[in-house]
């Protein structure tokens, strides 16, 4: 039970983190802001008895996701200005309706799942299983793809900071 608890706090942290995402208008608290999402992320990882995804979230996106953005941040020019809008819109509003969706669609699954399966637990997977299970070639053409996807990123973060 306590692990329950535990969880949905966790849960609620990293929601907490998307919505200040979406709320502020300056970068450097939106950073701080998904910061926090990677960090709470990081923790239900190792609450659900994944170790290894949990290091892996805070080494990849707490540690370098975070540092490059700040960087990049830092070594750009920016206007100390303020966004003047701030009223509520209709596009905001309409802006609002696919997280709440998701969240309703994403409630039902989790609460018709049952919380614990019958049978044998599984014996936990070693490092080295995990690497040959991730590196066998049905996950390859994934990891590649993942790979065009960041070089993506950083050409497209080269190309805004040029700006």
């Amino acid at each position: 039970m306590e692990s329950i608890i535990v969880f949905f706090s966790l849960a609620f942290v990293t929601l907490l983190g998307l919505v200040m995402l979406m709320a502020f208008s300056r970068v450097l608290h939106m950073i701080f802001s998904a910061t926090l999402t990677f960090i709470g992320l990081a923790a239900i990882f190792f609450v659900l008895g994944a170790p290894f995804l949990g290091v892996v979230q805070i080494i990849v996106y707490v540690g370098a996701v975070t540092i490059l953005a700040v960087f990049s941040i830092m070594l750009t020019r920016h206007d100390t200005v303020d966004p003047t809008e701030k009223s509520l819109n209709l596009k905001k509003i309409a802006a609002l309706i696919p997280p709440i969706g998701f969240f309703a669609v994403m409630y039902l699954a989790i609460a018709r799942t049952p919380l614990f399966m019958s049978g044998s637990p599984q014996p936990p997977l070693s490092g080295k299983a995990l690497g040959e299970v991730l590196f066998s070639p049905m996950y390859v053409l994934s990891f590649e793809l993942m790979g065009v996807l960041l070089l993506g990123a950083l050409i497209a973060a080269v190309f805004l900071a040029k700006e």
